[in-house]
């Protein structure tokens, strides 16, 4: 009698078990099928969005950007080819052309500066210098954000853009050369004064004078620096701060 209470009691415990992992699964699939509709109604939504203000989202670069907040919100990369069309959500309306255009105008920007600055220049600065040249032609100004942008899509082709930043100072980067940890940090402390010097390394930082000599030449090779040897003491400036 015993032995057959427990083991209906045993199967019973298995039963309900059952049937809470039953239940689990099916909240569970009903929850990620109302994700999954709600994604594509917000996804319908922004590409309705994009159709209706096209203009608006390629002339004005606050607009713009709010745009791509909305985007993000919902993990939406709108310059991303889809999986269903193998367009990206820009390219249907035809705005992505000012990306790449804005890509291809900030290739060859960096790349005509680059024996003034050694490939680094101020993303403000690049910002300012492309919007000017844009504006004079009828077209359209552009932000940082803008240029993060442009630059993120010149990745894959491997061109060595990136965005760098040395204390609250963004560069955007046009050459493959990844600098070190103790060039990065040169470059930091210049931007306090827009120059730097090798006791200035010494006395701050705590280096010995080979290894700030080392590092200073090496961004002198680079073209990252300047030298002004008329000076007091020779000093290393930063082209895009004086420029």
């Amino acid at each position: 009698m015993h032995r057959g209470v427990g083991l209906a009691a045993a199967e019973r415990k298995r039963h309900i078990a059952l049937q809470y992992q039953q239940t689990g699964s099916a909240l569970a699939n009903s929850h990620v099928q109302q994700l999954s509709t709600q994604l594509s109604t917000f996804h319908a939504a922004l590409t309705l969005f994009a159709r209706n203000h096209a203009r608006q989202i390629k002339a004005n670069p606050a607009f713009r950007a709010a745009f791509f907040d909305m985007c993000s919100a919902i993990n939406v990369d709108p310059l991303a080819s889809t999986s269903i069309s193998s367009r990206s959500l820009w390219s249907q309306f035809h705005v992505d052309d000012f990306y790449r255009e804005l890509a291809v105008c900030i290739v060859e920007t960096c790349y005509q500066s680059r024996g003034q600055n050694g490939g680094l220049i101020k993303l403000d600065s690049l910002a300012a210098i492309i919007s000017k040249r844009h504006l004079k032609t009828g077209g359209h100004k552009v932000s940082q954000d803008d240029i993060l942008r442009a630059v993120k899509t010149l990745k894959p082709l491997g061109s060595g853009f990136d965005l760098v930043q040395f204390g609250d100072c963004k560069f955007i980067r046009s050459v493959p050369k990844e600098l070190n940890l103790d060039q990065s940090t040169a470059l930091e402390a210049a931007q306090i004064m827009g120059f730097i010097t090798q006791s200035m390394l010494t006395d701050n930082l705590h280096w010995d004078t080979s290894r700030a000599a080392a590092v200073l030449e090496d961004l002198l090779s680079a073209a990252f620096v300047w030298v002004d040897e008329q000076a007091a003491q020779v000093e290393y400036w930063i082209p895009s701060t004086v420029l």
